[in-house]
């Protein structure tokens, strides 16, 4: 994942979507050493990565417990459930880790509805400000209410748009939180993964969208 754009006025939103960020690619960060040369080839025991020994190792001088390093987790979890509301084709109620329904408003720039051959975009995610939904004017060309960048003229720069009511506010479900990791961070994530496994979205790596954020 990239973050390529990003002005903020909200500090909560920016806040959760930057852990979501965080935690994406720290899901992807692992390597593995056994691909680089048999030399540094990695042996595995019941789902554990363990380094080869070395002459200047520690723990095979001393007689010691040998380092054990977890094994790298790299697989992202499948596309959360979404269902279209009936208020419009650009609403979705999405299903949180919790079982809470975030409303997320999906304005792709190429119309999925009449072709499959689409050429694959980034994203931008468009946060809003405290206390409001999401933004859902998609025609407008003025500043939003932040002074932020309007979703047509994102269109035209090439980019598909994600906006959200944030938990608690709009049309989601749940409490209201600020800042917080464990809800409104996770939320993002699961936003994430709903950009992912739309059409007609450039993706870095599978289920790792490529996104920004202005709001």
């Amino acid at each position: 994942m990239v973050m390529f754009a990003g002005r903020s006025h909200s500090r909560a939103v920016v806040t959760a979507v930057s852990l979501a960020v965080f935690a994406t690619a720290s899901a992807s960060a692992c390597s593995s050493s056994s691909t680089s040369s048999p030399k540094a080839a990695t042996t595995s025991t019941q789902g554990r990565h363990t380094e080869p020994p070395s002459k200047n190792d520690p723990a095979t001088t001393s007689g010691s417990a040998k380092f054990v390093r977890p094994a790298c987790v790299t697989s992202r979890p499948v596309a959360p459930k979404a269902v279209i509301s009936p208020e419009g084709i650009h609403e979705y109620n999405v299903t949180s880790f919790d079982g809470t329904i975030i409303r997320a408003h999906w304005f792709p720039k190429a119309d999925t509805t009449k072709s499959l051959q689409q050429p694959r975009l980034p994203t931008i995610l468009k946060g809003p400000g405290w206390g409001t939904a999401g933004d859902v004017n998609d025609t407008g060309r003025g500043d939003g209410l932040f002074g932020d960048i309007n979703i047509a003229n994102l269109h035209d720069a090439g980019y598909n748009v994600l906006t959200w009511d944030p938990r608690g506010f709009g049309k989601s479900g749940g409490t209201i939180e600020i800042n917080n990791a464990d809800f409104e961070g996770r939320d993002a994530q699961v936003l994430l993964d709903f950009v992912a496994a739309q059409p007609g979205v450039q993706l870095d790596a599978p289920s790792d969208p490529r996104v920004g954020m202005v709001g």
